[in-house]
């Protein structure tokens, strides 16, 4: 195990070498944001599994911001509860998107309202009473910004991530969290890429984001600010893909019981495509990077969810007019994979899928103009069955 050395001649970066050239990838990159769009129907859709196995979904209807929840794994859902008011204008879409989290008997669900020039406050409410009230909305932070993110340790401890605009396609990083007021983390970080937030099982936050390098070489870096002040970004992906503007995909970090950060990520550097590793020290040393999905239609959005033993990797393609959700797992820790399975697709706009884990393991949430709502198991060697919801 080494950190991610440059590419050089293994069998994962000569599988990428095969991935298709820039002038490929980026007319496919439009088509698939064209097939994304919501014309005129935001199908953004936020879910997360309490300690109990309720399934809780946010969406958007009209200018509300609706909640419910499932207690059979999304095949029927309770009547749906409003939140907010109607002076909020929302500030929700696929890369801005709302948040539950749970501590104890709490559900504390989190959503961005616009604050001007393109930027969002977020918003939280709390129940008490499984969902049925709610305490009035209360502002998390004062500041505005972009691509927040949001995390809750067992005690309901909260930790706030987001990104103020710095000129030319950077932002700085900003944390608040209890034991700190807002601090700026750092700069010249990639302003469209969302960042990936995670805590370890201390319940002290971990950043994966990408980063704009000299030379606008736009890699990621890890941060663990665990203390007040100024956290240095750690480079840990050296694939030094050149390219002067954001390209709108984000890395995925999960942390394991064990200790273990799965980090997966998309480049078309000397790298290309998706991939993903482990590191067993906090970040000291990482796996060597594994290509996974097929870089001929346009692999993207990377997601990763661990569960015990069990990581899970989906991601979205898009090929023959349709896009395509896949996932393959590892019941080691991630050190061997499953072969690709396709969970499901869609011909028409769609959300982006998301991981979502609880008691009963990881599934593929996902929302689409054609089918609706689906909850979807994460195939093994069998054949998924699509769970769909009202």
């Amino acid at each position: 195990m080494g950190f991610f050395n440059r590419p050089g001649k293994n069998r994962h970066s000569e599988l990428g070498a095969r991935a298709p050239r820039r002038s490929v990838w980026l007319p496919g990159l439009v088509c698939i944001l064209i097939a994304t769009a919501s014309h005129g129907q935001n199908l953004t859709t936020t879910a997360a599994f309490d300690a109990q196995g309720r399934l809780w979904r946010l969406r958007v209807d009209g200018e509300r911001l609706q909640l419910d929840h499932s207690t059979d794994l999304g095949r029927t859902f309770t009547a749906p509860v409003t939140l907010g008011g109607p002076a909020q204008s929302l500030a929700i879409s696929i890369e801005e998107r709302p948040a539950i989290a749970f501590s104890g008997d709490r559900t504390h669900v989190v959503w961005p309202v616009a604050a001007g020039q393109g930027t969002a406050r977020l918003l939280m409410a709390v129940s008490t009473d499984g969902g049925r009230t709610f305490t009035p909305p209360r502002t998390i932070s004062e500041r505005p910004g972009r691509l927040h993110r949001i995390a809750l340790d067992p005690v309901g401890r909260l930790h706030h991530l987001w990104y103020r605009d710095a000129g030319r396609t950077v932002a700085d990083l900003y944390l608040a969290s209890p034991e700190a007021p807002p601090r700026k983390l750092g700069g010249n970080f990639c302003n469209c890429c969302r960042p990936a937030l995670a805590l370890t099982q201390d319940g002290e936050p971990v950043v994966a984001a990408r980063y704009v390098f000299p030379g606008d070489i736009r890699d990621h870096v890890l941060l663990q600010p665990a203390a007040p002040g100024t956290a240095p970004p750690r480079r840990v992906t050296f694939d030094d893909w050149q390219v002067p503007i954001c390209p709108t995909q984000g890395p995925a970090l999960a942390i394991g019981a064990d200790g273990r950060y799965h980090l997966a990520w998309f480049t078309l550097g000397q790298r290309r495509g998706l991939f993903y590793a482990y590191t067993k020290d906090a970040g000291e040393s990482f796996s060597t990077p594994l290509l996974f999905g097929d870089p001929s239609t346009h692999a993207m959005n990377p997601r990763v969810a661990v569960s015990g033993a069990m990581v899970t990797l989906a991601w979205q393609a898009f090929s023959e007019g349709r896009i395509r959700i896949l996932a393959r797992r590892s019941a080691d820790g991630g050190d061997t994979w499953t072969a690709p399975r396709e969970v499901a697709s869609t011909a028409g706009a769609a959300d982006r899928a998301e991981l979502i884990t609880g008691p009963e393991g990881s599934f593929v949430s996902w929302s689409t103009r054609a089918e609706g709502y689906r909850l979807l198991p994460v195939p093994g060697d069998g054949a998924a069955t699509a769970i769909l919801g009202p």
